[in-house]
């Protein structure tokens, strides 16, 4: 869904009508975030109209990028962007991650508390989003706590 494009995490896959404005400059984007260095296509995975597309790298940022008319362009693209709140894992708590990893039991307790907290069920039918994202964002909030120790 292009309405939820952020340059500042591109990295997705992308389905642009390139007659349209707004995924041409999402297209764009795109390039200008890879000529600086902050990302890269996965240029053997992009189509257009169903068909291998030889996607052309910015040369410069003077000139227009080269970019089909119209069509509809599938890209693939990697960010080198990394969140600067991030830290190194301790070796402790890597050790806990691991141990948990390895225990099918753990995981399965992990994934059901996350689920009973949003009021959702893991196996009902979907009905929205909404509990899926807050079971799964429940999971990581809940290893984060296991892990941690």
């Amino acid at each position: 869904n292009l309405e939820l494009f952020n340059p500042r995490e591109p990295a997705g896959s992308y389905i642009l009508e390139m007659s349209d404005i707004y995924s041409r400059t999402v297209a764009k984007d795109l390039l200008k975030i890879e000529a600086v260095g902050k990302g890269h296509f996965l240029r053997a995975r992009t189509i257009l109209d169903g068909l291998p597309y030889d996607l052309k790298a910015l040369q410069s940022f003077d000139e227009p990028p080269v970019l089909p008319s119209s069509g509809r362009l599938e890209l693939h693209f990697a960010s080198t962007v990394t969140r600067s709140n991030l830290s190194q894992m301790s070796a402790q708590t890597l050790q806990n991650l691991c141990k948990l990893l390895s225990d099918a039991a753990a995981i399965a307790s992990v994934a059901s508390t996350a689920v009973a907290g949003t009021g959702a069920s893991a196996s009902a039918p979907n009905k929205g989003a909404a509990p899926r994202l807050n079971a799964v964002g429940g999971s990581l909030q809940l290893i984060e706590t296991v892990i941690a120790g």
